[in-house]
């Protein structure tokens, strides 16, 4: 029923792949390779980021989910029900006490993968304000943008879009976020040194 209503009010950003009936990672792959090749046939490099979002699942903030789907226009018994799904929601293990969680959408459900979806809304919004390309596949996220060797400053409004998700979002696994820039190599080796400075920093 949660994904009948999420459909018919087209609640979903248009470009998240992940978790979604007619969706793949073929979705998401054929969208940005069409971008990279007009931007190729037309001399221009692509510079693309590979965005991995730290323990994504786990760190939900239930306050924020369920703020997320009264905006998105669950309420009354509908929103209560969530709460109550969400909430007291404990761990046990063999080695220490009961401990409450109050972040994550729980592992292995149904309802896990869409509630993070539902969650992440609000990330197209800020990803366009900077004028970024972007497709997402659940808590993978790639951005890239279309750059002249002779006029980077694209990439400066690359790295404010990265500014602002870590601002935002959930934590960004450094270790894990990837970079690559399509093009002639000549124009390769004008462009990684600014993206490396950009992305350390």
């Amino acid at each position: 029923q949660l994904n009948d209503f999420i459909n018919h009010q087209h609640v979903l950003e248009k470009f998240q792949s992940g978790f979604r009936v007619n969706h793949s990672t073929e979705t998401a792959l054929l969208e940005i390779l069409n971008d990279f090749r007009t931007n190729y046939d037309a001399r221009r490099a692509t510079v693309l980021v590979l965005l991995d979002l730290s323990a994504a699942f786990d760190t939900v903030d239930h306050t924020i989910l369920l703020t997320r789907l009264k905006q998105i226009g669950l309420s009354g018994a509908v929103h209560s029900w969530f709460t109550s799904y969400l909430t007291d929601r404990t761990l046990d293990t063999c080695s220490s006490r009961v401990h409450g969680i109050a972040r994550g959408v729980p592992q292995g459900s149904i309802l896990g993968p869409v509630l993070f979806n539902l969650y992440m809304l609000p990330l197209g919004g800020v990803i366009r304000r900077h004028g970024v390309n972007f497709h997402s596949y659940a808590d993978d996220t790639q951005l890239y943008i279309s750059v002249s060797p002779d006029d980077t400053r694209p990439m400066d409004t690359l790295f404010n879009c990265i500014f602002d998700i870590k601002s935002n979002f959930l934590q960004l696994n450094q270790g894990k976020n990837e970079d690559l820039v399509i093009c002639p190599e000549a124009q390769r080796e004008k462009l990684l040194p600014k993206l490396r400075c950009l992305l350390i920093h």
